[in-house]
């Protein structure tokens, strides 16, 4: 019977176990009423002749006074009857008296009704009256309440009334039910008994045992005699105990054939589970047994459709039953999802066995459907399990709202014991099987309370296609775990499938750990990821936790071949967040560009967000690392976390830097959300070198990346610049230094090459220059080569060393070799600034070098005589082009134009100006001690005034030798003047007036002294010329000199002979005096400032024969040696 109304506590107080009515006490309680009813008709025969034709005569008052008082003296002390109304009919078509009693009590004074019967209708036998034998033919009964009580010892009762007592208790067995309709059925009183039929009846089910009150309306009890036979029939309508739901029926009915038994029907018609429950709940023993028992049809709430046929025998025993139950609609509380369309039972019972044949069970749910056969064993006690052994059959799980694709099974078995206190199904052994696939399950299902569901269920299952686990894995168990296994794992075996199902009665949702293998599946570890084929590996699952590694499997990478991702694992650390993270540990091997293709695929886009295709490194990779991603689709780049670590071995690439080729044994990769990097020892157009290459990655998809770059070490020597197109051969350069290289990979932009070296190790010699670099010495080297052009260039290269700083830039001609250097900054030791153009000229042959500005300073050089300015054996054309070369102290070269070869040594001629004046010419040629110098100019006065020399000469040609000596700024000079005019010369003109040569004077201030000849021999050095012959003839005055005069003070420390009439007097003093004086002349010496020199004069030399003058003189500078 569905749940009834329960009475309200004020109405309906929780039965107890009232004091046991002793046997005697009913005895005499059914005498009472008996006699109640012998009563009525004798005093029906008092009123005959006012009653005919069946109408019924109210009693008056005071009869039902004396009837009440008569009934009275008979009932139990305590006790009292009380008749409201009483009426007395005649049937004579029927031959019955009629007897109806409204609102009979009895009652008692401590308490309300015993007994209450609102309308009893007793019809009498006429016949046996008039016999003296009073029989009751039909009884009847209309409204009241009928009481059902079980007490908490087990003992069922029976009363009538609201509150009423027990007036009886109902037999304990079968057999004691037979005696009960056989004594009531043998009484003289019921001998022409035919019916007894109570209607509108309100029953009230009481359970001390339970706890539980259930109230039906409109109960009937009828009892039909026909000869032998007996029927009763105990029927109720459900529909008003559920609130007037839908309507429905229970019917008990009991045929009776004395010595022969009693047939059984039973039929409950839109019942509820827990209508069943309380009807058929009687085998739950007392109160104290029942403490903590939930019953089996606790757990369910249906609709119940149920009939059940058997019979009592004569001894009181069942015979085997037949029944069948269908449930309607069912649904466990407590376990989410647990619900049925219908469910029938078609069983065999065999008390006598304790056996119940399963003949047919069948259970249509939306996530299952299940056909079963076997049977239920019962123990020795009520607290004994059941023993449940059932074979499946027709097994079939519905996907509508669970599962995704449909799940069937040929055959299934399921063994275990039902316990009831609590209810507890304990599963030995539970397996289903489809072809070769088989699944088991053990453990156990408990309800600890009513409406609350526990398990604890271990699953297993040896060798199964994946889509068999994933079909059987309900959607409300580890939801997310299960859909990931759905979505990425197909095809291939499920090995060793193992889980442990647990569900706590107060969480809907059960909780899965487990584990399992696969085999020959197809593994999909990231939603873009190239699915991973012939798979084998391992998988965990542990409430919100997931992962999967797997050992070995191929991943196809389209041309490039297959990769190896065996060791990659997968996991999902909590799949209830939203949205979940996985985390990859990836380890994939195989040929470079497959690796590379694998990683380009999102979300990491490696390859497409570097702007580079596969194929540009060839080799083989072992790469391992880690990537942290949103398993959510379009997941941005910004919420990626990775890295990967690898070795890339037999590498090649001629497309990582155009136009060069790179090799290397191994080299180390790394990946990261922000950049590419491989790194190791490499060749570069087989130049070894430690090198890193690293592209930036951009952070968002589409963006250009940053420009790449390859930056390292390496050996700088001759041979490992010419490899890269570099000639530096005029550096006479030997031995290698460590340089560092930077290297632009932009490919917008062109490719440049930095490298920077201190030069420690690398010697250097240019001889040309004087300049020499031991290898001991550090200084700096800096170029930039665009290794993208062709022919190579260097747009930037700087050099700096002891004693040399070189900048400028160079370009390479097709097929190698030099171009062309344009060095903007050619600095040498203190004596060279410059710029330079340096062009090649061919395989071979020593380029020509033109330098185009700058200044030098002879005086702070010391060349290298003993080496060689040729280059490999061939003459360097030089062009020189110079704003000013000092020679000495006072004397610079300026507009300095030259052409010079260095074949033999530094030999050519050069134009320039004398410190900015009088234009010059002159001659280069090698001498031992460096490049000797021979200056010529068509005016000699022009030229000594530049040189300051002699500001008062005019005209006149000039012939100038300069030959280096040991020493910087030191040189062994001649010179030779021809036909130069002096004029105005005041150091000349105070020896003359000093002298007092007549007539010399004024022609020094006129048009000037003439000269045919002037001669001198004289060593320049820093700061001075020392003058060791110096000797001036014309035909007035010849002169002598020697001494020093200084370039920076221009002081005048000099000696000589001054011989007027020199072309007369010369003739003698050629036989007389020395060299270059005549036979009469006057010794004079000169100091002081050039501007005002002080002379002085011996008169008496004068007097002395010119082969005698040198007592009067000191000796001249000797010359250096």
């Amino acid at each position: 019977m569905a749940p009834g109304t329960d009475l309200p506590p004020d109405s309906e107080p929780t039965p107890t176990r009232p004091a046991r009515v002793r046997g005697r006490k009913r005895k005499v309680l059914a005498v009472r009423l008996i006699e109640f009813a012998i009563v009525l008709p004798l005093i029906a025969v008092v009123t005959l002749v006012f009653v005919a034709n069946y109408r019924v005569l109210t009693v008056p008052a005071w009869m039902v006074e004396r009837v009440e008082a008569r009934l009275n003296a008979q009932v139990p002390k305590g006790d009292r009857v009380r008749l409201e109304q009483l009426g007395i009919g005649l049937d004579f078509r029927d031959r019955a008296i009629i007897v109806d009693v409204l609102d009979a009590r009895l009652e008692r004074r401590a308490l309300a009704d015993r007994v209450h019967l609102p309308k009893l209708s007793l019809e009498f036998n006429l016949a046996g009256i008039s016999q003296g034998l009073l029989q009751v033919r039909h009884v009847r009964v209309a409204g009241g309440t009928l009481r059902l009580t079980r007490a908490e010892d087990g003992q069922f009762d029976l009363g009538f009334g609201r509150d009423a007592e027990t007036i009886a208790q109902l037999p304990a067995s079968w057999a004691e039910v037979l005696d009960a309709v056989d004594a009531v059925l043998m009484h003289p009183l019921a001998a022409q008994l035919s019916s007894v039929e109570a209607g509108a009846l309100r029953v009230v089910l009481s359970d001390a045992v339970s706890g539980r009150r259930l109230s039906l309306s409109e109960g009937a009890v009828t009892l039909r005699r026909d000869g032998r036979s007996t029927e009763l029939v105990i029927a109720a309508d459900l529909s008003r105990a559920r609130g007037g739901a839908a309507p429905g029926t229970f019917r008990l009915a009991l045929s009776r054939t004395p010595g022969a038994g009693a047939g059984l029907d039973l039929r409950m018609i839109g019942g509820r589970s827990d209508d069943l429950r309380m009807v058929f709940n009687v085998d739950a023993g007392t109160a104290q047994d029942a403490t903590g028992r939930v019953d089996v049809l606790s757990v369910l709430q249906a609709g119940v459709d149920m009939w059940a046929v058997g019979e009592v025998r004569e001894d009181g025993t069942l015979s085997p039953l037949e029944a069948r139950v269908a449930l309607e609609n069912g649904v466990i509380p407590g376990w989410e999802g647990a619900a049925f369309d219908l469910a029938t039972l078609e069983v065999l019972l065999d008390p006598a066995a304790r056996r119940l044949e399963v003949r047919r069970a069948e259970v249509r749910a939306p996530q299952a459907k299940v056909t079963a056969t076997g049977q239920i064993l019962a123990g020795d006690t009520l607290s004994d399990p059941l023993v449940v052994q059932l074979a499946l059959s027709d097994i079939a799980v519905d996907p509508e709202g669970v599962l995704p694709n449909p799940a069937a099974f040929d055959t299934g078995v399921l063994e275990g014991r039902l316990h009831m206190a609590p209810l507890r199904f304990e599963i030995g052994q539970a397996m289903v099987a489809a072809g070769p696939s088989v699944a088991r399950a053990s453990g156990q299902v408990w309800v600890p309370r009513p409406g609350a569901i526990a398990a604890n269920l271990s699953l297993s299952a040896d060798r199964v296609a994946a889509s068999t686990v994933t079909s059987l894995w309900p959607d409300a168990v580890a939801q997310k775990t299960r859909t990931w296994i759905t979505e990425n794992i197909s095809g291939g075996t499920i090995t060793d499938f193992a889980a442990a199902l647990r569900k706590d009665a107060d969480n809907p949702r059960p909780a899965i750990t487990g584990g399992f293998g696969f085999e020959g599946a197809s593994v999909r570890y990231l939603r873009d990821m190239p699915v991973a084929q012939d798979a084998s590996g391992i998988a965990n699952f542990h409430d919100n936790r997931f992962s999967l590694r797997i050992d070995t499997a191929r991943v196809p990478a389209g041309p490039w071949g297959d990769v190896d991702i065996g060791g990659t694992s997968f996991t999902v650390p909590n799949t209830r967040i939203k949205p979940a993270v996985g985390e990859v540990d990836l380890m994939i091997s195989g040929p470079i560009p497959a690796v590379l293709s694998v990683l380009d695929n999102k979300p990491l886009s490696v390859l497409e967000r570097a702007k580079r295709s596969a194929d540009f490194v060839q080799g083989q990779a072992s790469v391992q690392g880690w990537l942290k991603v949103p398993l959510v689709k379009g997941v941005p780049l910004e919420q990626l976390d990775f890295a990967f670590d690898g070795v890339l071995t037999d590498v090649s690439s001629g497309v990582l830097v155009p136009g060069r080729q790179i090799t290397s044994a191994e080299l180390a990769l790394r990946v990261t959300p922000d950049a590419v990097e491989v790194r190791g020892p490499l060749e570069l157009d087989a130049v070894p070198m430690r090198a890193t290459w690293r592209q930036p990655l951009p952070k968002s998809k589409g963006a250009e990346p940053g420009p790449g770059a390859l930056t390292g070490r390496f050996a700088i020597s001759p041979q490992t610049l010419a490899a890269f197109g570099i000639d530096l051969a005029g550096f006479g350069l030997s031995g290698q230094a460590p340089a560092e290289f930077e290297m632009s990979l932009d490919p917008a932009r062109p490719q440049r090459l930095q490298l920077r070296s201190s030069l420690e190790g690398l010697g250097a010699n240019i001889p040309a220059l004087s300049w020499r670099k031991t290898p001991e010495a550090t200084g700096e080297l800096r170029l930039e080569i665009a290794t993208g052009e062709q022919p190579v260039a260097v747009p930037v290269m700087a050099i700096s060393a002891p004693g040399l700083a070189v900048e400028g830039a160079i370009s390479l001609a097709e097929g190698g070799g030099l171009e062309r250097a344009l060095l903007s900054r050619l600095e040498v030791g203190n004596w060279l600034s410059a710029t330079a153009d340096i062009r090649g000229r061919g395989p071979g042959r020593a380029p020509s070098v033109a330098i185009t500005s700058g200044t030098a300073d002879l005086r702070r050089v010391d060349f290298d005589t003993g080496a060689s300015t040729s280059v490999g054996g061939t003459s360097v054309p030089l062009n020189i082009a110079l704003d000013a070369i000092t020679i000495s102290d006072g004397i610079v070269l300026n507009n300095v134009s030259a052409e010079v070869s260095t074949r033999g040594g530094t030999n050519g001629r050069f134009t320039a100006l004398l410190n900015g004046g009088a234009p010059i010419a002159g001659t280069l040629v090698p001498s031992a001690q460096g490049t000797a110098v021979r200056i010529r100019g068509d005016n000699a006065g022009a030229t000594l005034a530049s040189a300051g020399v002699f500001r008062n000469g005019n005209g006149g040609s000039f012939d100038l030798r300069l030959v280096p000596r040991a020493g910087q700024g030191r040189y062994a000079g001649s010179l030779d003047i021809e036909d130069m005019r002096v004029r105005d010369a005041p150091a000349l003109a105070s020896l003359l007036s000093a002298v007092s040569v007549v007539g010399l004077l004024e022609q020094l201030g006129g048009e000037g002294l003439f000269f045919s000849d002037i001669e001198a021999d004289f060593e320049l050095e820093p700061g001075a010329v020392r003058v060791t012959r110096g000797a001036a003839f014309g035909p007035s005055l010849g002169l002598t000199l020697d001494g020093t005069y200084g370039l920076t003070s221009r002081a005048l420390d000099m000696q000589g002979v001054v011989s007027p009439f020199y072309l007369v007097n010369g003739l003698f003093g050629g036989l007389f005096a020395p060299r270059d004086e005549g036979l009469i002349g006057i010794s004079y010496a000169l100091s002081g400032p050039a501007s005002a020199p002080q002379v002085r004069v011996n008169p008496l030399s004068v007097l002395t024969p010119g082969l005698f003058r040198e007592v009067f003189r000191r000796a001249p500078p000797a010359p250096t040696q």
